[in-house]
């Protein structure tokens, strides 16, 4: 009996080894390598006229109020925002007088409510693409006589303009170090405003931007003393925007009205 149970283990054994002997080696080939294309389209941008305030952390993007905000019309260098400039109600007075702009408002973006008050302020987006050393725009401002309701005008009524701060989204943006993007512009190669500017039927380049330096957002911000967590009351006024009426001038009780014309332009022409 011993004999037949070694002879079974024997045979046994033998079997496994032979299932575990490795097979000849043959040539391995390998395919050639998979290169599909990876693709994106860009199309022209019409913009939402959505602000974001300049030097916010993180930035902040609101709505302007229609009420001291007007936008501009569409396109891939467009105006987003500009200012309703309101100066008031004044004392008939026969004296020379200067008036200051009074604060502008926002809305929060759904879904947060609040409204958000501000300098005046005007905001370009520029999405063109445009950085050839011939491109540039230009923001031009001009304004309209000063009307009232019964067609008199405020003669010799004029808009100061002056002293703002300028801030974009791509020029120097390494300094913004929070990421909020927007930042002061004391001095750039190729993005030039105006220290002054008085409001005429005629005219005048305030902003302007060339070489690129003007992609993106660029804000002009009508307080000198400007910074994105300063905090705004409804009576607050700012002498960057002025109106000067004559003593001389004939006035009545009255609200006179101007149009304020603000237009970009491009060079060369898109």
């Amino acid at each position: 009996m011993k004999l037949t149970k070694l002879a079974v283990v024997g045979i046994t054994t033998a079997t496994l080894l032979s299932v575990a002997a490795p097979a000849l080696a043959t040539d391995t080939t390998v395919g050639t390598p998979a290169a599909p294309k990876a693709s994106v389209k860009y199309i022209p941008s019409e913009g939402d006229n959505n602000v974001t305030i300049p030097d916010t952390k993180p930035p902040l993007v609101v709505v302007p109020d229609p009420e001291t905000n007007e936008p501009g019309g569409k396109g891939q260098v467009m105006i987003v925002s500009t200012p309703k400039f309101n100066f008031g109600n004044q004392e008939l007075t026969t004296k020379t007088k200067d008036y200051s702009a009074k604060v502008t408002k926002f809305e929060k973006v759904a879904p947060e409510k609040g409204t958000v008050l501000k300098a005046p302020l005007v905001q370009i987006s520029d999405t063109s693409g445009r950085s050839n050393a011939d491109a540039k725009w230009a923001l031009n401002v001009s304004m309209s006589n000063f009307i009232g309701a019964d067609k008199a005008e405020l003669t010799g009524a004029t808009i100061k303009i002056g002293g703002g701060k300028v801030y974009n989204s791509v020029v120097a943006a390494d300094s913004a170090t929070d990421g909020s993007g927007l930042v002061t512009l004391p001095s750039v190669d190729g993005l030039n405003w105006k220290k002054e500017v008085i409001l005429s039927s005629t005219a005048q380049e305030l902003l302007s931007a060339k070489n690129g330096t003007g992609n993106a957002l660029t804000s002009y911000v009508m307080d000198s003393a400007y910074t994105g967590d300063k905090v705004y009351a409804e009576t607050d006024t700012f002498d960057n925007v002025q109106l000067n009426v004559p003593g001389s001038t004939v006035k009545a009780v009255q609200t006179y009205e101007a149009t304020v014309t603000w237009a970009l332009s491009l060079t060369p022409e898109a």
